[in-house]
This record gives C-alpha cells, structure tokens and sequence, in this order.
C-alpha cells in the first residue's frame, strides 16, 4: 500500500475486566480483540466479516472512538484517534463517522430529520445556521430522499429510508472515512440492494473510504474491493473477495464459507 493508509490499526486489543455474574460466581476477563493489525488504502473498501461474537462490532466501535481499546492504537489519516479525540468532538466526527446497524433507533424521536442533521452541519462542519437549508436539501437529494420530508419524525419513515438519513448523517460533517456497521442487515433484500447501489455511488461521488462490517459474505463480496476475516477476536485471513472466497486457505474461513446456503 503507497502512500498514507486511510485508516491503520496496530495491534490493537480489548479485554473487558471481570465482574460478578448471578448467585456471586465470578467471571473471568473476556478478549474481545487480541492483536489485530490492518490498513485501509484512501477510497478502498475493506470488508470485514465473522461470525456472531467474533469482535467486528468491537474493532468498529475502537475506529470510531466509542470505545477505548486495552492496547495498541487506531490512526486515521495518520493520525491517533486518541489525539483527534482530545481535540475535541469535532476534529474526530470531521475524520471518520459511523453507521448504525438499526437505523430507526440510531435517530432521535423525539427530533425532525431537519434537526438532526443540523447538529453536525453546526458542531462538526461549523456551518452558518444561514447556509444549513441549502446543506440540508444537498444531504436529502443525495441520498435519493425528498428534502420536503425534513420536517417528519424518524417513525415516519421506513428502515431503508431511515437508513438513507443515518447516511446523510454521517456525511454531514464532511468525514471521508465511514464505518458502516452491518449496514443492511435490517433491511428486506429489494431494500438492500438500493442502500448497497447508494453507497457505491457516494464513495465514487465524496472519495470515501469505508469499512463494510456485515456477517453476510454474498453482501460483502458484492462491495468490498478487500476481505478481512475475523475469528475469536483476531484476523485469520485476507484478500481479494473473489480469491478468498473461491479458494480460502485458513480452516475457519473454509468453515465459513462452506456454511453459507447455496441455491
């Protein structure tokens, strides 16, 4: 990879402590993350795929900051993630942003669509509140929604449609890196598709750099341009999807793939 890598993990690990289960048996540390390395060139899209519990979720959630890791470090633009964070919430949501996998409860109901996506326009992007209408109906119709419709409620929405919010969302603020958290699995397959076609034509449209984060291989392969596979909290093996797929060389993966329904 030349140049610098858009997002870089070094070593990274994360143990949860002990603590007391029920009638005061104690449990033991858990590893959610043990040792993993990896870089993501600018505009590539890494996938990242496991079974249920193998650490995808945690890894996602260390890349954007919401959690702090026991180890090793997360560089985006080559830049600690940490020292983002200490310059306050704005240097980091202006790097990378995250999406959520249930969009309807990644939205406040309580708030318009129109408020939601002012407050990144305003903390993050540090927009004039006099250029945020011309913002919001760039954001709406970029994301194939009708910006008459930011006045509604998330509850007035579908899962697609909330998805597409929870997007315009996180390129509200300008971040050229996103980590998209099992982006589609709530969604029907029809509904599927349009949010996978969104998303490919945004990264071409904003030169993002994503990590796919899903436990759906046939999804994965459809839009990753590079397969990371993770087992126990740690990378087993990587590659091409169309290769690793077709011929994978770690037993797990072979395991993984082998179990995936074919029609």
């Amino acid at each position: 990879m030349s140049g610098t890598p858009a997002v870089q993990v070094q070593d990274l690990a994360k143990t949860y402590r002990a603590r007391f289960a029920l009638f005061g048996k104690r449990r033991g540390p858990v590893t959610a993350l043990c040792g993993v390395s990896l870089a993501v060139a600018p505009r590539e899209t890494l996938g990242i795929v496991g079974e249920s519990g193998c650490g995808k979720t945690t890894l996602a959630r260390c890349l954007v900051g919401l959690l702090r890791p026991s180890s090793g470090q997360v560089l985006v633009a080559g830049q600690p993630i940490d020292r983002l964070a200490a310059d306050g919430p704005a240097a980091l949501g202006r790097s990378v942003q995250y999406v959520f996998q249930d969009p309807i409860s990644s939205l406040n109901p309580r708030r318009t669509i129109r408020q939601t996506l002012a407050v990144p326009l305003r903390f993050l992007a540090g927009l004039p509140p006099g250029d945020h209408p011309a913002r919001l109906q760039e954001l709406m119709e970029g994301v194939g929604l009708d910006p008459a419709m930011l006045d509604r409620y998330p509850h007035e929405f579908s899962g697609g449609q909330a998805q597409r919010i929870a997007i315009a969302r996180a390129l509200a603020a300008g971040a050229r890196v996103v980590v998209l958290d099992e982006p589609v699995s709530a969604l029907d397959v029809s509904v599927q598709a349009q949010v996978l076609r969104l998303l490919v034509e945004l990264k071409a449209r904003h030169d993002l750099t994503y990590v796919f984060i899903s436990h759906d291989l046939a999804v994965v392969e459809a839009v990753a341009d590079r397969v990371v596979v993770m087992s126990a909290g740690a990378v087993v093996e990587e590659g091409r999807p169309e290769e690793l797929f077709s011929a994978p060389s770690h037993p797990y993966t072979r395991r993984l793939v082998a179990s995936v329904p074919r029609l």
